[in-house]
């Protein structure tokens, strides 16, 4: 994933005039990759048949799994920055993953397939 930003301000009299021109690349893979201050966090293969993998640079405290309608389907403690999640009990459907470190709260989306 890529994406540049750029915005101009420019301004004569106390008039401001703003231009913002944005340009980038998405590739879809099958994999989350979420990089926020050099943290990462990969979820995958999304969507997810059995099991979901879960990488993240912090030590992750906590994982909880919510279906769409906000009910928790799983928490599990952890102490790691790599989990194996058995999913393969839940019904094909759109999920959340809440991941806990010591620093953060982490919820985004993945998607169960149906065997």
């Amino acid at each position: 994933f890529f994406f540049t930003t750029v915005t101009t301000n420019t301004g004569t009299t106390g008039t401001t005039t703003n231009t913002t021109t944005t340009t980038g690349t998405t590739t879809a893979t099958g994999i989350t990759n979420l990089e926020s201050n050099g943290n990462t966090l990969l979820l995958y293969p999304n969507p997810a048949n059995n099991v979901l993998h879960v990488t993240c640079s912090d030590l992750m405290k906590e994982i909880t799994i919510s279906s769409v309608n906000g009910s928790m389907t799983k928490r599990l403690d952890v102490n790691s920055t790599g989990e194996i999640v058995d999913v393969s009990e839940f019904p094909a459907g759109i999920y959340f993953i809440t991941i806990k470190t010591d620093s953060k709260l982490v919820t985004r989306k993945f998607v169960k397939e149906g065997d």
